[in-house]
C-alpha cells in the first residue's frame, strides 16, 4: 500500500468518526448497516447467477433440440457410416470432454450433463451400428452387448475419477445387463427381480459415501421395489404371504 493510499484511508476514517460523533451513531449501528449492505449485494449477485444459469440451460436445450431436429429431418439421406458417426461419435466426444474436465477441475457444472449426453448417444449409437451392420433378430443379444460394454466403460471410469454420475449409470446399465443375461438363460422373472433388488440394495449401501443422497436414495428405492414386487408375486395367495409384511418392516428398519 502506498503512502497516498494510507493518507486517503486515514482521512476517510477521520471523516467517519466525525460523522458518527455528530449524529450519535454507534459502532454497532455502523456494523449493522454494513452487514445489511453486504447482504443486499450478495442477494443481487445470487439472482444474477441464477438468471445466468437459467439462460445457459435454455440455450443448451435449444442447441440440443436443433441438432436433434436436423438429424431427424435428414436421417434417411445419411449413409450408414455417417449415422453411426453422428450418434456414437457424439457420445464418445462428450465422454472424452467430461473426463478431461473432471481431471482438470474445470467446468464442474458441465461434467454431469456431458456424461448424460455420452450415455444417451453411445447406447443409441451402438444400437444404430448393430442395426446397420449386425445380424440376427434377437434384441436381447443387442441389449446384452450394449449394456455390458457401456456399463463396463462407465464402471472403469468411475474407479479412475470417482464421479457419482458414473456410478449411477454403471448401476443402471449393470442391472440391465444382469437381468437380460438371466432372462436369456431362462431364469424366472421373480428370481431375477429378487436378485436385482438385493444387488441394488447392497451396492447402494456400499457406495453411499460416493453417491449423492438423492442417487443413493434412488437406488435404495429401486432395489426395495424390485425385491418387494418380485417377493409379493412369489408368496401371493400362499401360506407364506404374511412374510411380505415382515420383509417390508425389515426394509424400513434397514
Amino acid at each position: 500500500m502506498t503512502n497516498l493510499d494510507s493518507t486517503a484511508r486515514a482521512e476517510a476514517l477521520n471523516d467517519i468518526v466525525l460523522l458518527a460523533e455528530r449524529y450519535a451513531i454507534s459502532g454497532a449501528e455502523i456494523a449493522g448497516a454494513r452487514s445489511a449492505a453486504q447482504s443486499v449485494s450478495g442477494h443481487i449477485a445470487t439472482q444474477k447467477s441464477i438468471m445466468s444459469r437459467l439462460f445457459n440451460y435454455i440455450g443448451g436445450i435449444l442447441v440440443f433440440c436443433g441438432f436433434a431436429v436436423f438429424v431427424a429431418m435428414y436421417w434417411d439421406d445419411f449413409a450408414p457410416a455417417f449415422r453411426v458417426a453422428i450418434t456414437l461419435g457424439t457420445g464418445f466426444c462428450a465422454f472424452v470432454a467430461a473426463v478431461a474436465y473432471s481431471r482438470r477441475g474445470q467446468f464442474s457444472g458441465a461434467i454431469a450433463p456431458l456424461f448424460l449426453i455420452a450415455a444417451f448417444f453411445e447406447t443409441s449409437g451402438l444400437f444404430v451400428m448393430l442395426y446397420e451392420y449386425g445380424s440376427g433378430d434377437n434384441w436381447r443379444h443387442a441389449v446384452l452387448f450394449i449394456s455390458g460394454l457401456v456399463g463396463f466403460q462407465f464402471a472403469m471410469t468411475y474407479i479412475a475419477i470417482r464421479q457419482g454420475v458414473l456410478a449411477f449409470f454403471a448401476l443402471l446399465l449393470g442391472g440391465v445387463f444382469a437381468s437380460t443375461g438371466m432372462d436369456l438363460i431362462g431364469i424366472d422373472y421373480n428370481v431375477i427381480g429378487i436378485g436385482i433388488g438385493i444387488a441394488y440394495l447392497c451396492l447402494a449401501t456400499a457406495l453411499s459415501q460416493t453417491l449423492t443422497a438423492r442417487q443413493a436414495g434412488f437406488w435404495h428405492l429401486a432395489g426395495a421395489l424390485f425385491l418387494m414386487c418380485a417377493f409379493y408375486d412369489v408368496v401371493e395367495n400362499t401360506a407364506y404371504d404374511i412374510t411380505f409384511a415382515g420383509l417390508a418392516a425389515l426394509l424400513v428398519y434397514l
